[in-house]
C-alpha cells in the first residue's frame, strides 16, 4: 500500500530551509488551491475580522468551520494554515483569537501570518473514517475531494518536495482543534489516538442534512437579525422651498417592536442650495422613539435651502450590536481629524464597523470623507478628512457621524448581516447625462435577499451649483446588488462613496 508521501508529493522550484520560520511564498503557492469550491486566502494583520473585505470577492463562500460549539461559552473556530520550519501546517483561528494556532508533532504554536480556508457552505464537510484505515482514506471516501495541506518540505534534487496531507479535526479538552493526517497518525494528537479520524472533504453535490422537524421558515427566522429598515423621503416642490427648512414624518412599526429600538440614520440623497461662501448645511435625526414608531427629521438652517433629501433609517433591537452618533466642531482648520470611539461594552473580538454622515455644515470646497480605522474589541478611530484643493475658505464647522458595530463572528455564523462599501473612484465626473453604475458582491450568500441600509461616507462636488446627489440600490439578491450614483441639472459630482449595511431582517 503506497504511503501518503508517495500519493501526494509535489515538486516546486527552490529549496525550503527547514530552519526558516518566515513564510516561503514559493511553498505556499505550491499547495494554494482555488478550484471554485474552496480557496485559501491570506489574513492581513493579526485579527480575523480583517478578512471581510476579501470575502466580498468570493460570493457564496464562507469560512470553513471546524465544528459546532458545544456550549454557549465556546467560540467557533475555523480552518487555517501557517508556515513553520519548512512546513505548511494546518491549524485553526477565530474572531476571539489573535493570529492562528498551528499543530506540530510536539506542540501548538501561535503564528501571526496565516491563511484561512473558505468554501461553499453546502459543499464541504467532515467525514469520519477508522484510524486503522487512515492510509487508504482516498479509497474509503470515494468521489469526495479531500482538502490537502502541505506537509514538510524536503530537498529533492534541484527542488523541494512538499508532502500534502489531509486536514483532520478532533476535540481537545473543551474545544475543537485542527491538524493534519501524516502517515499513520494525526499530527498534534497524543499517542493515544482515537479509533476514528475526521477528514475535511469538498464535494460537488450538496452534503445531505439530517432530518429535522424545523421548517425553512423556522430556519430563516432563527438566522434573521432583529432590525427593521426603511427610508424617509421629502417630496417638496423646489419652487416653494425656503431657507432654514425643517421637515419631519412619523414612522410607524406594524406590529410594534418587542422593545424600544436604537434608531440609526444616514444621508443618501442631497439637494441643497449653496448660500454665501458656498455653504451647505443639513442634519437628520430621530425623535420620540417608541416601540410603535418614531419621528424622522431633516433640517437645514440659516440661509441654506433644503429642496429635498433621502434619509435611510435602521431600527435595531439586536442586543449585541452597538450604535452611536459622534458630533464634532473641531475640524474647521484641520485637513484631517481623528477621534477614538470607545465601545460602551467591549466585544469578544474586533467587530465590523459601519460609519456614515447624518449631517454637516461646511463651506468652500465640497470634499468630505469619514472612515473607521484601528478597529479592535474595545473601540475604533473615527477619521474625518477634508480636502480644500487649494481653497483656503474651506471650513467644516460641524459634522455628525452615525456608527454601528456588529460582532463579526456572529455575522459569519448566522449570515444575517454584512457591511461593505461602493463608490465611484476611477469612474470620472458624474453629470446629468453620465450617471455611475456598478455591482457590489456581499461577503457571503444570505438565506434570502437582504434589506439594505446605506449612508454617504464621502462626497466631492463642484460648488458652482447646488449640491445635487442621489444614490440607489436595485436588483438585490442573496449574493449582491446593483448600485447607482447620479446628479441632475448643471451640478458636477466628482466622486462619492456609500457604506452598506445589508441585513436579513426578521421583518421583511
Amino acid at each position: 500500500m503506497p504511503g501518503l508521501a508517495d500519493i501526494h508529493e509535489k515538486m516546486i522550484d527552490g529549496v525550503a530551509d527547514p530552519c526558516d520560520d518566515s513564510v516561503d511564498e514559493s511553498v505556499l503557492t505550491a499547495v494554494h488551491t482555488q478550484d471554485g469550491d474552496s480557496v485559501w486566502i491570506p489574513v492581513q494583520g493579526k485579527y480575523l475580522s480583517n478578512i471581510f473585505v476579501k470575502l466580498a470577492k468570493y460570493p457564496g463562500m464562507t469560512l470553513v468551520q471546524i465544528g459546532e460549539p458545544e456550549s454557549k461559552d465556546e467560540e467557533p473556530v475555523y480552518v487555517a494554515r501557517g508556515f513553520h520550519r519548512g512546513s505548511i501546517v494546518p491549524g485553526y483561528c477565530g474572531f476571539h483569537l489573535q493570529g492562528a494556532r498551528i499543530m506540530t508533532r510536539t506542540s501548538m504554536l501561535h503564528v501571526q501570518r496565516y491563511e484561512v480556508l473558505i468554501a461553499k457552505p453546502d459543499q464541504y464537510g467532515w467525514r469520519q473514517i477508522p484510524q486503522s484505515d487512515a492510509l487508504i482514506y482516498h479509497d474509503l471516501l470515494g468521489d469526495h475531494s479531500i482538502v490537502l495541506c502541505g506537509g514538510t518540505a524536503r530537498t529533492h534534487g534541484s527542488g523541494a518536495l512538499v508532502i500534502s496531507s489531509p486536514i483532520s479535526r478532533w476535540r481537545q479538552v473543551d474545544e475543537w482543534v485542527c491538524g493534519r493526517l501524516l502517515n499513520d497518525e494525526v499530527e498534534g494528537l497524543p499517542r493515544q489516538t482515537p479509533s476514528t479520524v475526521d477528514i475535511l472533504v469538498i464535494q460537488s453535490i450538496p452534503i445531505p442534512r439530517a432530518a429535522s422537524s424545523f421548517t425553512m421558515s423556522d430556519v430563516l427566522a432563527a438566522s434573521a437579525a432583529s432590525a427593521t429598515l426603511g427610508t424617509y423621503w421629502t417630496d417638496n416642490d423646489w419652487k416653494h422651498a425656503l431657507p432654514a427648512g425643517h421637515y419631519s414624518s412619523a414612522v410607524h412599526f406594524s406590529p410594534p417592536l418587542r422593545s424600544i429600538p436604537t434608531i440609526a440614520v444616514g444621508l443618501r440623497r442631497l439637494d441643497l442650495s449653496q448660500a454665501s461662501g458656498a455653504t451647505i448645511r443639513i442634519r437628520s435625526w430621530p425623535q420620540n422613539v417608541m416601540k410603535d414608531g418614531f419621528i424622522c427629521n431633516a433640517q437645514t438652517w440659516s440661509d441654506t435651502i433644503l429642496y429635498n433629501t433621502r434619509v435611510d433609517w435602521a431600527a435595531i433591537e439586536e442586543p449585541d450590536w452597538q450604535c452611536g452618533v459622534y458630533k464634532t466642531r473641531d475640524v474647521q482648520k484641520q485637513s484631517w481629524f481623528d477621534h477614538r470611539i470607545t465601545f460602551p461594552t467591549q466585544f469578544a473580538s474586533p467587530p465590523m464597523v459601519f460609519v456614515c454622515f447624518n449631517g454637516f455644515d461646511m463651506c468652500g470646497n465640497w470634499n468630505l470623507r469619514v472612515y473607521a480605522t484601528s478597529v479592535d474589541h474595545a473601540g475604533f478611530n473615527l477619521s474625518i478628512l477634508k480636502d480644500d484643493e487649494g481653497d483656503s475658505s474651506t471650513r467644516v464647522e460641524w459634522a455628525s457621524i452615525t456608527w454601528i458595530a456588529v460582532p463579526g463572528d456572529d455575522a459569519l455564523r448566522r449570515r444575517h448581516v454584512w457591511i461593505g462599501q461602493f463608490g465611484t473612484a476611477g469612474m470620472g465626473d458624474i453629470g446629468w447625462d453620465k450617471p455611475c453604475k456598478g455591482h457590489l458582491d456581499f461577503g457571503f450568500q444570505f438565506n434570502r435577499p437582504p434589506k439594505v441600509f446605506m449612508g454617504l461616507n464621502h462626497f466631492r462636488a463642484s460648488n458652482g451649483a447646488p449640491l445635487r446627489l442621489d444614490t440607489e440600490a436595485s436588483g438585490i439578491t442573496e449574493s449582491g446588488m446593483d448600485w447607482g450614483v447620479s446628479t441632475w441639472c448643471e451640478t458636477i459630482v466628482k466622486g462619492a462613496s456609500l457604506k452598506v449595511l445589508a441585513i436579513d431582517s426578521a421583518l421583511q
